[in-house]
């Protein structure tokens, strides 16, 4: 039997032995990051009400640049948005979100495909949402090809929410679950994360954490303005996610205190300062596009 009649029979059972087969590669992350995957729709509310201030009719055209297992595309759908695509390079994730459709009943527009070349039209999308795509594209060129085709298939006086975690300048990088890493040479990086993080070595050779100023740099011709709102997904998620499973046990951990002895308030505070230096843990941009 094909994969796709397999996902058809029993699309549940097949996303589960998916994810749980991924366990195997990663066991400092184990139970953690196979139910923040699995669940993955379910911790999604953080993004949607965000791209809720900023699209208010539910048939506008959305994509998610990079959607990974579909989970954000489910969390849209749920919430009765009807025009909705997905793209990303990978197949095994294409089919863990056709799994999840399957789930839902719902119907999403979502495809195999390269950011740098999108099969859509100019000017078609009114918001556009990339998580945790760009600093996994190695290269300036590469980053400057995606950030221009963005652009292009984005109405005027659209909006783009793009975030990047982390950010180049905070001391902590959950891709290795280690501190300060984030600001050594390669070479050193890479026998730190050997020592200390061998499961996760890898991600040396596919990840290039960027910073703000980076970003605005590819994009600075095209925009009206931009707003910094790391702050208000904090918000959200230690106020309503803070039990949620998450794929780093470390900064799930920190989510629990905060709430546990009551800092949400001052966190929040702490964030929004940190945002308008530039220094938030991820880098969170809705970004609108000139008219």
């Amino acid at each position: 039997m094909n994969t796709i009649n397999k996902i058809n029979k029993n699309p549940k059972k097949w996303l589960e032995k998916s994810f749980q087969s991924d366990i195997k590669n990663y066991d400092t992350i184990n139970k953690g990051f196979y139910e923040s995957n699995l669940f993955l729709e379910k911790t999604q509310n953080g993004l949607l009400n965000i791209m809720k201030e900023y699209v208010k009719n539910t048939d506008a055209n959305i994509l998610d640049a990079g959607c990974g297992t579909g989970g954000f595309l489910i969390a849209a759908a749920s919430d009765h948005y009807e025009k909705i695509y997905g793209i990303d390079v990978h197949r095994k994730s294409i089919l863990r979100a056709v799994a999840r459709f399957k789930i839902y009943n719902k119907e999403v527009n979502i495809i195999q495909g390269n950011a740098i070349k999108m099969p859509f039209k100019n000017d078609f999308f009114d918001f556009i949402v990339c998580v945790g795509m760009i600093e996994h594209i190695i290269g300036r060129d590469k980053r400057q090809k995606i950030m221009n085709e963005f652009f292009r298939i984005l109405k005027p006086g659209g909006f783009i929410f793009l975030i990047t975690h982390p950010n180049k300048y905070f001391p902590y990088d959950m891709h290795y679950g280690l501190p300060f890493i984030n600001w050594l040479p390669k070479k050193l990086k890479f026998y730190i994360a050997k020592k200390f993080a061998p499961d996760r070595v890898s991600n040396i050779f596919v990840t290039s954490n960027v910073s703000e100023m980076e970003l605005i740099s590819y994009i600075k011709r095209y925009i009206e303005s931009y707003d910094s709102v790391w702050w208000k997904l904090l918000e959200y998620n230690l106020r309503f996610e803070s039990k949620s499973p998450k794929s780093d046990p470390f900064l799930g951990n920190i989510g629990r205190f905060i709430n546990d002895y009551k800092l949400v308030n001052l966190v929040v505070l702490i964030s929004k300062i940190l945002c308008k230096f530039s220094l938030s843990l991820s880098i969170c941009l809705v970004i609108k596009k000139k008219i």
